[in-house]
């Protein structure tokens, strides 16, 4: 199954996944159910795959300490200097317009007819600006 696009907010933590486990935690909640959760919680919270993906996000939210793992599953650690500024990030990233980023092929094909203007393409000394 091909990957949706990412929209706008998405690109800038790498994805949608990313942004919706993150928004997840920094709410609180994941699916609607409260700490500690489990992997498959979290995954289906981001929309990732529960033997795949998220074994990797968090892991690296164990590893930054937004994350604590112990025997009953996950849980956001709260002292993490990490998660005020996080939550502020996310909601800035929520006033963004949820456009639809172009794909890779849509990208490469419309740089391939760009062009500068011959006038800007050089400075005196012959270097591309």
């Amino acid at each position: 199954m091909p990957r949706k696009p990412d929209l706008l907010p998405d690109w800038f933590v790498g994805g949608a996944g990313k942004r919706k486990l993150l928004g997840a935690l920094t709410r609180g909640e994941a699916n609607g159910k409260p700490p500690p959760w489990d992997k498959k919680t979290l995954a289906e919270a981001a929309g990732v795959h529960e033997k795949h993906t998220v074994f990797r996000h968090l892991a690296v939210l164990v590893e930054a300490e937004v994350l604590i793992e112990d025997t009953d599953g996950y849980r956001v650690n709260k002292k993490s200097d990490l998660l005020e500024p996080l939550e502020g990030f996310l909601k800035q990233l929520e006033l963004l317009p949820p456009s639809k980023l172009p794909r890779h092929a849509e990208v490469k094909n419309d740089l391939q007819d760009f062009r500068l203007p011959q006038d800007r393409a050089t400075l005196a000394g012959g270097s591309i600006v």
